[in-house]
This record gives structure tokens, sequence and C-alpha cells, in this order.
């Protein structure tokens, strides 16, 4: 049986927790949602989750520099601000997608060094040389009749 071998920074077990811990801040929303002082109280936990995903994304080393990430964090937090709007499952959104984008970024991570090591290997099994870390000068030559001459 063959072992998974991709290192994601987010593991599945956590996505698997993060994904319900989201669920949980999104029913808490709605059913606030349906109180009287649901508002004022919504928008407290509203500003938790976002703290609370912040820094659970940023120990797993996802950059909340990275404007795709950063735009799914606001755009969660705005829409759990909103009266009534506040029912859609905006934590949830945001978690899953930030885990989907993560994934593919690790994976590109991954194949493009495996590309880059296999290509390098495949080079050296074709030529039988290592290539050479400093590349040797080159100087432009001038043909006279039959004759080639070095300039530098």
């Amino acid at each position: 049986m063959e072992e998974n071998t991709h290192h994601y920074r987010i593991a599945t077990w956590e996505a698997g927790f993060m994904i319900g811990v989201a669920i949980v801040f999104d029913g808490v929303a709605a059913l606030l949602g349906l109180l009287i002082i649901g508002g004022v109280v919504n928008s407290f936990v509203a500003i938790v989750a976002s703290f609370v995903f912040g820094l659970w994304l940023h120990s797993k080393k996802v950059s909340l520099a990275d404007t795709r990430v950063l735009i799914r964090m606001v755009s969660g937090l705005v829409i759990e601000l909103i009266p009534i709007v506040n029912i859609l499952p905006a934590w949830t959104f945001c978690i899953v997608s930030t885990i989907l984008l993560t994934r593919l970024q690790d994976k590109s991570k991954i194949v493009s060094a495996v590309s880059s090591v296999v290509g390098r290997s495949s080079k050296q099994a074709i030529t039988g040389h290592k290539p050479e870390k400093n590349f040797p000068v080159r100087h432009r030559s001038e043909s006279v009749g039959n004759e080639i001459r070095e300039t530098a």
C-alpha cells in the first residue's frame, strides 16, 4: 500500500476540525440571528471567529498577507456582521475554500520542486555530466574567409 507523501500545512484531521469549528460559529450566528439581541451578540461572535481563524491559519504558516486568503477572511467577517445575511454559512465557506487553496499551493510547490529535481537529473542522465555552476565566457567570433578569429 502506497503512503501519502504530501506534506500539507493544514493536516487532514485539522482541516476537518477547522471546518467543524466553522460550522459551530455559523450555527451560533444563525441561532442568534433569530433573537432580538442577536445583532449585538452576533457581531461579537463574528469578531471572535475572525480572530480564532486568523490566528489558527497564521499558526499553520498560511499567510494572511496573501490577497486570496485575506479576501476570504474579510468577506466572512463582513457577511457575518450584516443582519439576516449572517444566516449564510460564511465561515464554513471561507475555511473550506482557504483549506482547498492551501492544498493547491502545497501541491504546486511539491510538483515544482520534484520537476526541477527530475529535470536536472534527466539532463545529467542524458548528457552524462553535471551542469557547471559557472558558465564559460563566450567570445564573439569573426570569420574572415576560411579563417575564424576569436575576439574578446
